[in-house]
């Protein structure tokens, strides 16, 4: 039953801009051994931790993002996310396939630690922001690939950030 409360605390079609429809990779699982970046592996050992993702699609025109990622992981304990976290690049290219992360810690109010990662995503030809942060036991991911237009992606991702925070708080 644990998952459906992890799904609960993702982004929504309602949270995004008009014209998203759910994407292929939406669901919730255990992060197994098969296909973990090492680094994980070194940290993660037996741990299995139970994970939700949705995905948001767009069909390309101008000036919209064609992809939207939430996901939400949760460790046994906040001392192991805080470990997962020292990996959060891989953790990111795990569920968000990140090519050429460039990565910075950021600080926001509402989280125990957080990091905001610039991609380029050669499946859209464009840049990407994913913004990631840890509250006690459980790490967030908000991405958005900003497929031909640009706007504030930034803000755009900070917004989205706080709204999956706010979900995850049952507000």
């Amino acid at each position: 039953d644990m998952p459906f409360a992890l799904q609960d605390m993702l982004l929504e079609l309602d949270d995004l801009e008009p014209g998203y429809q759910r994407g292929d990779d939406t669901g919730c699982g255990a992060l197994s051994p098969e296909g973990r970046p090492p680094e994980l592996a070194a940290v993660l050992g037996g741990t299995f931790p139970s994970y939700c993702i949705n995905q948001f699609e767009q069909p390309i025109g101008p000036g919209v993002h064609p992809l939207t990622e939430s996901v939400v992981v949760e460790l046994p304990t906040s001392e192991m996310a805080a470990e997962v976290m020292t990996e959060a690049v891989a953790l990111a290219r795990y569920f968000l396939g990140l090519n050429r992360p460039v990565s910075d810690p950021e600080s926001v109010d509402f989280a125990d630690e957080a990091i905001i990662f610039a991609s380029e995503e050669v499946n859209y030809g464009d840049g990407g922001l994913i913004f990631g942060w840890r509250d006690g036991q459980r790490i967030h991911f908000v991405g958005v690939v900003a497929g031909f237009g640009r706007m504030d992606l930034d803000g755009y991702v900070r917004f989205l950030a706080e709204t999956q925070q706010r979900r995850s708080e049952g507000r």
